[in-house]
């Protein structure tokens, strides 16, 4: 039955695409940027949207991105238009999806870039196809984020791969043209660069860009003094990536003196409260427990004012890059080298202290892509994240302190 439902998807999309070829457009002078990925990623390409916006400072410039990414894009100077989707809603809500194809089916744009190295079908693919435009430029890429979609319909992993790739060929057409890509294990902001050098500036470098004001130190951390404070950020994407309970209760006893902040998501408070009930601790005064409690960006400030931070490999690291403020991040092997450790092409000598610090726990199965050969469920933390030891941590904190001197 689930295997039927996705080539209904796929009829649909059929369907949706010929219905939107009666519909009367516009043309416009504008460059159209489809980035429907998560905020960390956002981050990371925020020097090639900066390129972009300077090379074509005389057109418009629009940008389609995940809705969770609003309240950053929002504070950035680089577009003068913002389409937010809800990617759930855009994916199995029909209204929310017409309502929203409703705003782009009438306008031709000179180019649209689709700069995302790991290309989905389901998302960015019929969408970009569904787009007018004299010219539509996307990455070779690889397909792996279209595999978990299948998955969710298709349990045998060969029909899966075998789907991925007919659909891969499919949305291949949909552009006039796409860059190539390194066979290497590039760090995301190189192969960001690597499209940009191919497409918009054959000189570009990676480098990391700023926010264009300094955040201010906000009202609702009034009990707090900054850079007096460290956030311990305790939330992840996935359980798998959450570290030891016990873990945090040490490392915060080491941390004895020091006023602690922690952070996370909404819904990861009981992280917290879990660990308070299942390690009663002395050092629970020096703890200011704002988990759920801020926007994002509140974060963004609560980070850029802090002392330094220790985070799961999430968007608070990458936050960290663009506020400079020093950081340890626990990182697994999932997407090693990918995400992170930084790697940039230009950059100077004072921004490479603040890059994040890597505490790891080498496995020869790094890599993965996140499917674990060790554990298959969906709670239990990833061995190369269950390994990382506190003693690892206080490591890279020395690396910090040291730094600073």
């Amino acid at each position: 039955m689930k295997r039927l439902l996705i080539y209904i998807l796929l009829f649909y999309y059929k369907l949706e695409f010929l219905v939107s070829r009666l519909c009367p457009y516009k043309k416009e002078e504008s460059i159209l940027i489809v980035k429907l990925d998560a905020i960390g990623d956002m981050i990371i390409f925020m020097d090639v949207a900066q390129e972009i916006r300077r090379v074509y400072n005389d057109k418009k410039i629009v940008l389609i991105c995940n809705s969770v990414c609003l309240p950053l894009v929002e504070n950035l100077d680089f577009f003068d238009e913002i389409i937010g989707i809800d990617k759930k809603r855009f994916l199995l809500n029909i209204i929310y999806r017409i309502r929203l194809i409703k705003k782009i089916i009438n306008r031709k744009f000179e180019k649209v870039f689709n700069p995302v190295f790991a290309r989905d079908y389901f998302y960015q693919d019929v969408l970009v196809r569904i787009i007018r435009a004299k010219e539509k430029i996307g990455s070779k890429g690889q397909y792996s984020n279209n595999n978990n979609i299948i998955a969710v319909f298709i349990s045998n992993i060969v029909d899966v791969e075998s789907i991925s790739d007919s659909l891969k060929e499919k949305g291949d057409r949909y552009y006039d043209k796409l860059t190539e890509v390194s066979p290497d294990n590039l760090m995301e902001k190189t192969r960001n660069a690597e499209f940009c050098r191919q497409s918009i500036n054959p000189f570009f470098k990676s480098y990391l860009p700023k926010l264009s004001d300094k955040l201010p130190f906000l009202n609702s951390f009034s009990s707090l003094k900054s850079k007096d404070y460290i956030v311990i950020f305790i939330g992840a994407s996935t359980p798998r990536k959450l570290w030891k309970k016990q873990n945090y209760v040490d490392l915060i006893k080491e941390l004895k003196g020091k006023n602690i902040v922690l952070s996370g998501g909404k819904g990861e408070g009981r992280i917290w409260d879990e660990i308070k009930e299942e390690y009663p601790f002395d050092y629970i005064n020096n703890v200011v427990n704002l988990i759920g409690e801020t926007t994002l960006m509140e974060l963004f400030s609560l980070i850029e004012h802090a002392e330094y931070i220790i985070t799961n490999d999430t968007s608070a690291s990458h936050i960290t890059v663009i506020t400079r403020t020093p950081s340890v991040c626990l990182l697994g092997g999932m997407h090693f080298g990918r995400f992170q450790p930084y790697k940039v092409e230009d950059i100077s000598n004072e921004d490479k202290r603040i890059l994040p610090k890597i505490a790891n726990y080498d496995m020869d199965c790094y890599g993965c892509n996140a499917i674990c050969k060790y554990i298959k469920d969906k709670e239990t933390t990833w061995p190369c994240i269950e390994n990382i030891s506190v003693e690892m941590v206080l490591e890279k904190i020395k690396e910090i302190e040291n730094d600073k001197s």
